[in-house]
């Protein structure tokens, strides 16, 4: 029973912390995430969402892993007129970040990856007007 405790104990010290680990990118660049809605972390993930930057328009973000970060900007549901405002959304990153780098993830939201942190905090910036 002892070494099934160790091993248990040894599996659980080497999870990634994904609580501390978002609370610690905030506070790292806490200017640039001064809008921040929401953050959630569990267990398995986090991810941080924007203030409404209007329109029911908001910005997230998910944990990153070997890629980097997944960058999103959705249109709430019941937003009229949402599917027009990601579209354009869409044409905006396609000539920033090129064609291949974005994708349509749904009529309601586009995503790209930011490869590292720094890219990240620059682009959330730019997004959200901070």
């Amino acid at each position: 029973m002892t070494s099934l405790r160790g091993l248990i104990t040894s599996y659980q010290e080497e999870q990634r912390n994904n609580h501390f680990e978002v609370a610690e990118l905030i506070l790292r660049h806490q200017e640039s995430f001064a809008n921040i809605g929401v953050v959630s972390s569990t267990t398995s993930g986090w991810k941080i969402i924007s203030k409404s930057l209007g329109r029911g328009t908001y910005v997230n973000v998910y944990q990153a892993d070997e890629d980097g970060f997944r960058v999103e900007i959705g249109v709430t549901r019941n937003q009229d007129g949402g599917n027009e405002i990601v579209d354009a959304y869409e044409a905006s990153l396609k000539d920033l970040l090129g064609e291949d780098e974005v994708s349509r993830n749904s009529t309601r939201d586009v995503s790209f990856w930011c490869e590292t942190e720094e890219l990240l905090v620059e682009k959330w910036a730019e997004l959200t007007g901070v």
